[in-house]
């Protein structure tokens, strides 16, 4: 669906969105390092699909710390503990089933999606990488097409309300 006239696409607000955060990043001493200036009011919502994974624990503390409020999936109640710990909202989702995905992604109603799923933990590998690699491959197609017609009907959803310039 195109956006309705005079409506900023959903791609230039959040280029406008990424530009205000990144005014604030403060750049000092060796090349690559920075820090930020933590205004809440300038955070991006943040969902991290898998947040609850190898790279999602090192992620969402990075994000929070920079001012972003960020929400993270996980498939266990235990995990989602660990979520809170760390400083993001919790939901327990299931990335494959479709009508899950598109009620966090709009309960999170998120500036940025970030797909970190995988089925790889307790993973051993074997002679049968297919095998061991299926679940993680069926996340990275079927729950990504989730993730971007969920992703899609929240921008239609968004612009639809949004009031014209």
């Amino acid at each position: 669906m195109a956006p309705t006239r005079g409506a900023p696409s959903a791609r230039r607000l959040l280029q406008e969105r990424v530009k205000r955060v990144e005014s604030r990043r403060i750049r000092h001493g060796r090349l690559g390092t920075c820090r930020y200036d933590n205004k809440k009011e300038d955070g991006m919502r943040v969902l991290v699909v898998g947040a609850s994974g190898a790279i999602g624990t090192r992620l969402v503390p990075q994000l929070t710390d920079r001012g972003h409020e960020v929400t993270g999936t996980c498939h266990s109640l235990d995990k989602a503990e660990q979520l809170r710990a760390l400083g993001a909202e919790a939901v327990v989702l299931d990335a494959l089933d479709g009508r899950a995905v598109r009620e966090a992604v709009k309960g999170a109603e998120p500036d940025a999606i970030i797909h970190q799923a995988t089925a790889l933990a307790n993973v051993r590998l074997g002679r049968n990488l297919d095998r061991t690699f299926a679940p993680t491959n069926r996340l990275r197609t079927e729950g990504t097409d989730n993730l971007l017609a969920a992703a899609q009907d929240a921008v239609t959803t968004r612009e639809a309300s949004s009031p014209p310039n």
